[in-house]
């Protein structure tokens, strides 16, 4: 009788804290849209945010729980579901310096005069976003990179990255960035070595692509 209570309130108790998640969630995302985030981009980062916080208050065992968690939260599917597919990275590179994803899939260590390493901004899936920015940001003086990477790394960024403008974002040091998204969806900055790890796991070497911006 008591095994059978202890599940009962477990059940209940589950179902309140889908329902609380489902309304921070919500509320998350109407804040996020105030600032001017489109609604899609605003939802991502809104579920984004809410499992993150329950990541660092201890309700999952990892952030890699928490970004599963959120997959199955926006597609019913979990990131080992996702292996096998691909999605198409970008990285904008000034033409006066060399790529930082070489062109056999390797990301070589670019440290800033602190030490640490420099981050990396790409975006996933968004071509022209990768043209717009390689034409205005870098007065077309620039290269883009293309390579297929594992589609689970666009889900583990989109589960644990914040955005950039947030007034919390300095309380998550460790988490990617997701920036300008008022001009596409997808675009990330990664900062920390994990970070880089996971993007070094995702890529596919024999697919890298240098580009130049008007043949893209």
């Amino acid at each position: 009788m008591a095994a059978m209570r202890d599940i009962a309130t477990q059940a209940i108790l589950g179902s309140a804290l889908d329902q609380a998640r489902d309304y921070a969630i919500e509320k998350v995302g109407d804040y996020y849209q105030t600032k001017g985030v489109r609604a899609d981009n605003a939802d991502i980062l809104a579920s984004g945010t809410v499992f993150g916080v329950e990541t660092l208050a201890g309700r999952v065992m990892s952030a890699v729980d928490g970004a599963k968690q959120y997959v199955r939260h926006i597609s019913g599917k979990s990131v080992e579901n996702s292996s096998g597919e691909t999605v198409i990275l970008y990285r904008v590179d000034d033409a006066d310096f060399a790529p930082r994803i070489a062109s056999d899939g390797s990301v070589p260590v670019v440290a800033t005069k602190k030490g640490d390493e420099r981050a990396l901004f790409i975006n996933i899936g968004q071509p022209e976003r990768a043209k717009e920015f390689a034409s205005v940001n870098r007065g077309g003086k620039a290269t883009i990179t293309a390579v297929e990477v594992d589609a689970s790394f666009r889900e583990r960024l989109r589960a644990t990255a914040i955005y950039d403008k947030a007034p919390d974002v300095g309380l998550y040091p460790s988490s990617p960035l997701s920036v300008d998204v008022n001009k596409a969806s997808d675009q990330f900055g990664l900062r920390t070595p994990e970070h880089f790890q996971w993007l070094r796991g995702a890529i596919k070497p024999n697919t890298v692509r240098i580009i130049d911006p008007k043949n893209l």
